[in-house]
């Protein structure tokens, strides 16, 4: 019999272990993982119980189902060939996208065919198990507008823990939002977005830039979710203002003393980034006065990762 179904099917109240003397102290190693417990004075074996459960739990989650693949009657020779006899059932998200581009590369399909609406219906069928796990989700939402196009963009985030107690981040909708927006129009874009995922009643706090159209959609947002559910700390904790949007603006009210100096490199390294030969030259000075070979990057006003 396998040893990792004994781990599965062991008893808790008989918690395998041997004892040994360390350092002159009696302790006690788990034959399983090899973790060593000190041995209680009073011969409580409660700690040990504790961690064989958990033990047993961690195993159940790594143990992967497999499911045997024919291939089908009518294929092909090197069909079969490559056609594994046992595949793992559980999900790969990496797998997932590498699947889908190579679907679109076989049929020539174009890439706008994954916003179509029956293909993501396809796919958040797929999704939920995790849906159902899931007891609260935190959203973060990201609105910007395009330089050239003029056209604005949401971005909905979810932050949410899932059932191994490790915190998870899904993009959930990229849509696009109708500008000017407003209030109104922000809350309706992300209502909708909510009521497709079937998460309106699970949402725990909302992450947003300090702006005052975004003041008015919490606002709104936070009286639509009291009436159909019961916020965490009767909405206290609902409105969460953006640390970074927050800290910039705390960096631009320090940097606006040198904010001549700093509009002087923004021009400067624009002008030797717009042309190749410009780009020659400055490498070639830089060799020159032996200085480390570095790329002029133009930084984000609202990014702090650069």
């Amino acid at each position: 019999m396998d040893e990792s179904n004994d781990d599965v099917n062991a008893n808790p109240t008989e918690t395998p272990v041997e004892e040994e003397t360390i350092d002159g102290k009696k302790k006690a190693r788990c034959v399983r993982c090899k973790d060593i417990f000190t041995i209680s004075v009073s011969g409580s074996t409660t700690h040990l119980q504790r961690h064989l459960k958990k033990y047993m739990h961690r195993i159940r989650h790594n143990m992967q189902q497999q499911r045997i693949n024919f291939p089908a009657a009518n294929s092909s020779i090197d069909t079969i060939a490559t056609c594994s006899a046992l595949t793992y059932g559980r999900f790969d998200m990496m797998k997932m996208k590498a699947g889908v581009a190579h679907w679109i590369l076989m049929h020539e399909h174009p890439l706008s065919i994954v916003e179509e609406e029956g293909f993501n219906m396809m796919q958040k069928r797929g999704m939920i198990e995790w849906e159902k796990g899931v007891k609260k989700i935190s959203l973060t939402i990201d609105l910007w507008r395009s330089t050239n196009q003029k056209i604005g963009y949401m971005v909905l985030t979810g932050h949410f823990v899932d059932a191994n107690k490790r915190l998870q981040k899904r993009v959930l909708n990229f849509v696009h939002i109708p500008l000017p927006y407003c209030g109104v129009e922000i809350v309706d874009t992300i209502y909708n977005c909510l009521k497709e995922w079937g998460i309106e009643n699970k949402v725990y706090t909302l992450s947003v830039d300090n702006a005052s159209n975004n003041d008015s959609a919490i606002r709104i947002l936070k009286d639509t979710f009291s009436r159909s559910t019961k916020l965490s700390c009767g909405g206290k904790l609902f409105h969460v203002r953006c640390c970074s949007h927050t800290l910039n603006l705390m960096v631009q009210d320090g940097l606006s003393e040198v904010k001549h100096i700093i509009e002087e490199i923004h021009e400067s390294v624009s002008y030797v980034n717009q042309s190749e030969a410009r780009l020659r030259t400055f490498s070639e000075i830089v060799h020159q006065l032996q200085l480390p070979v570095r790329t002029l990057i133009l930084d984000c006003k609202i990014e702090l990762n650069i």
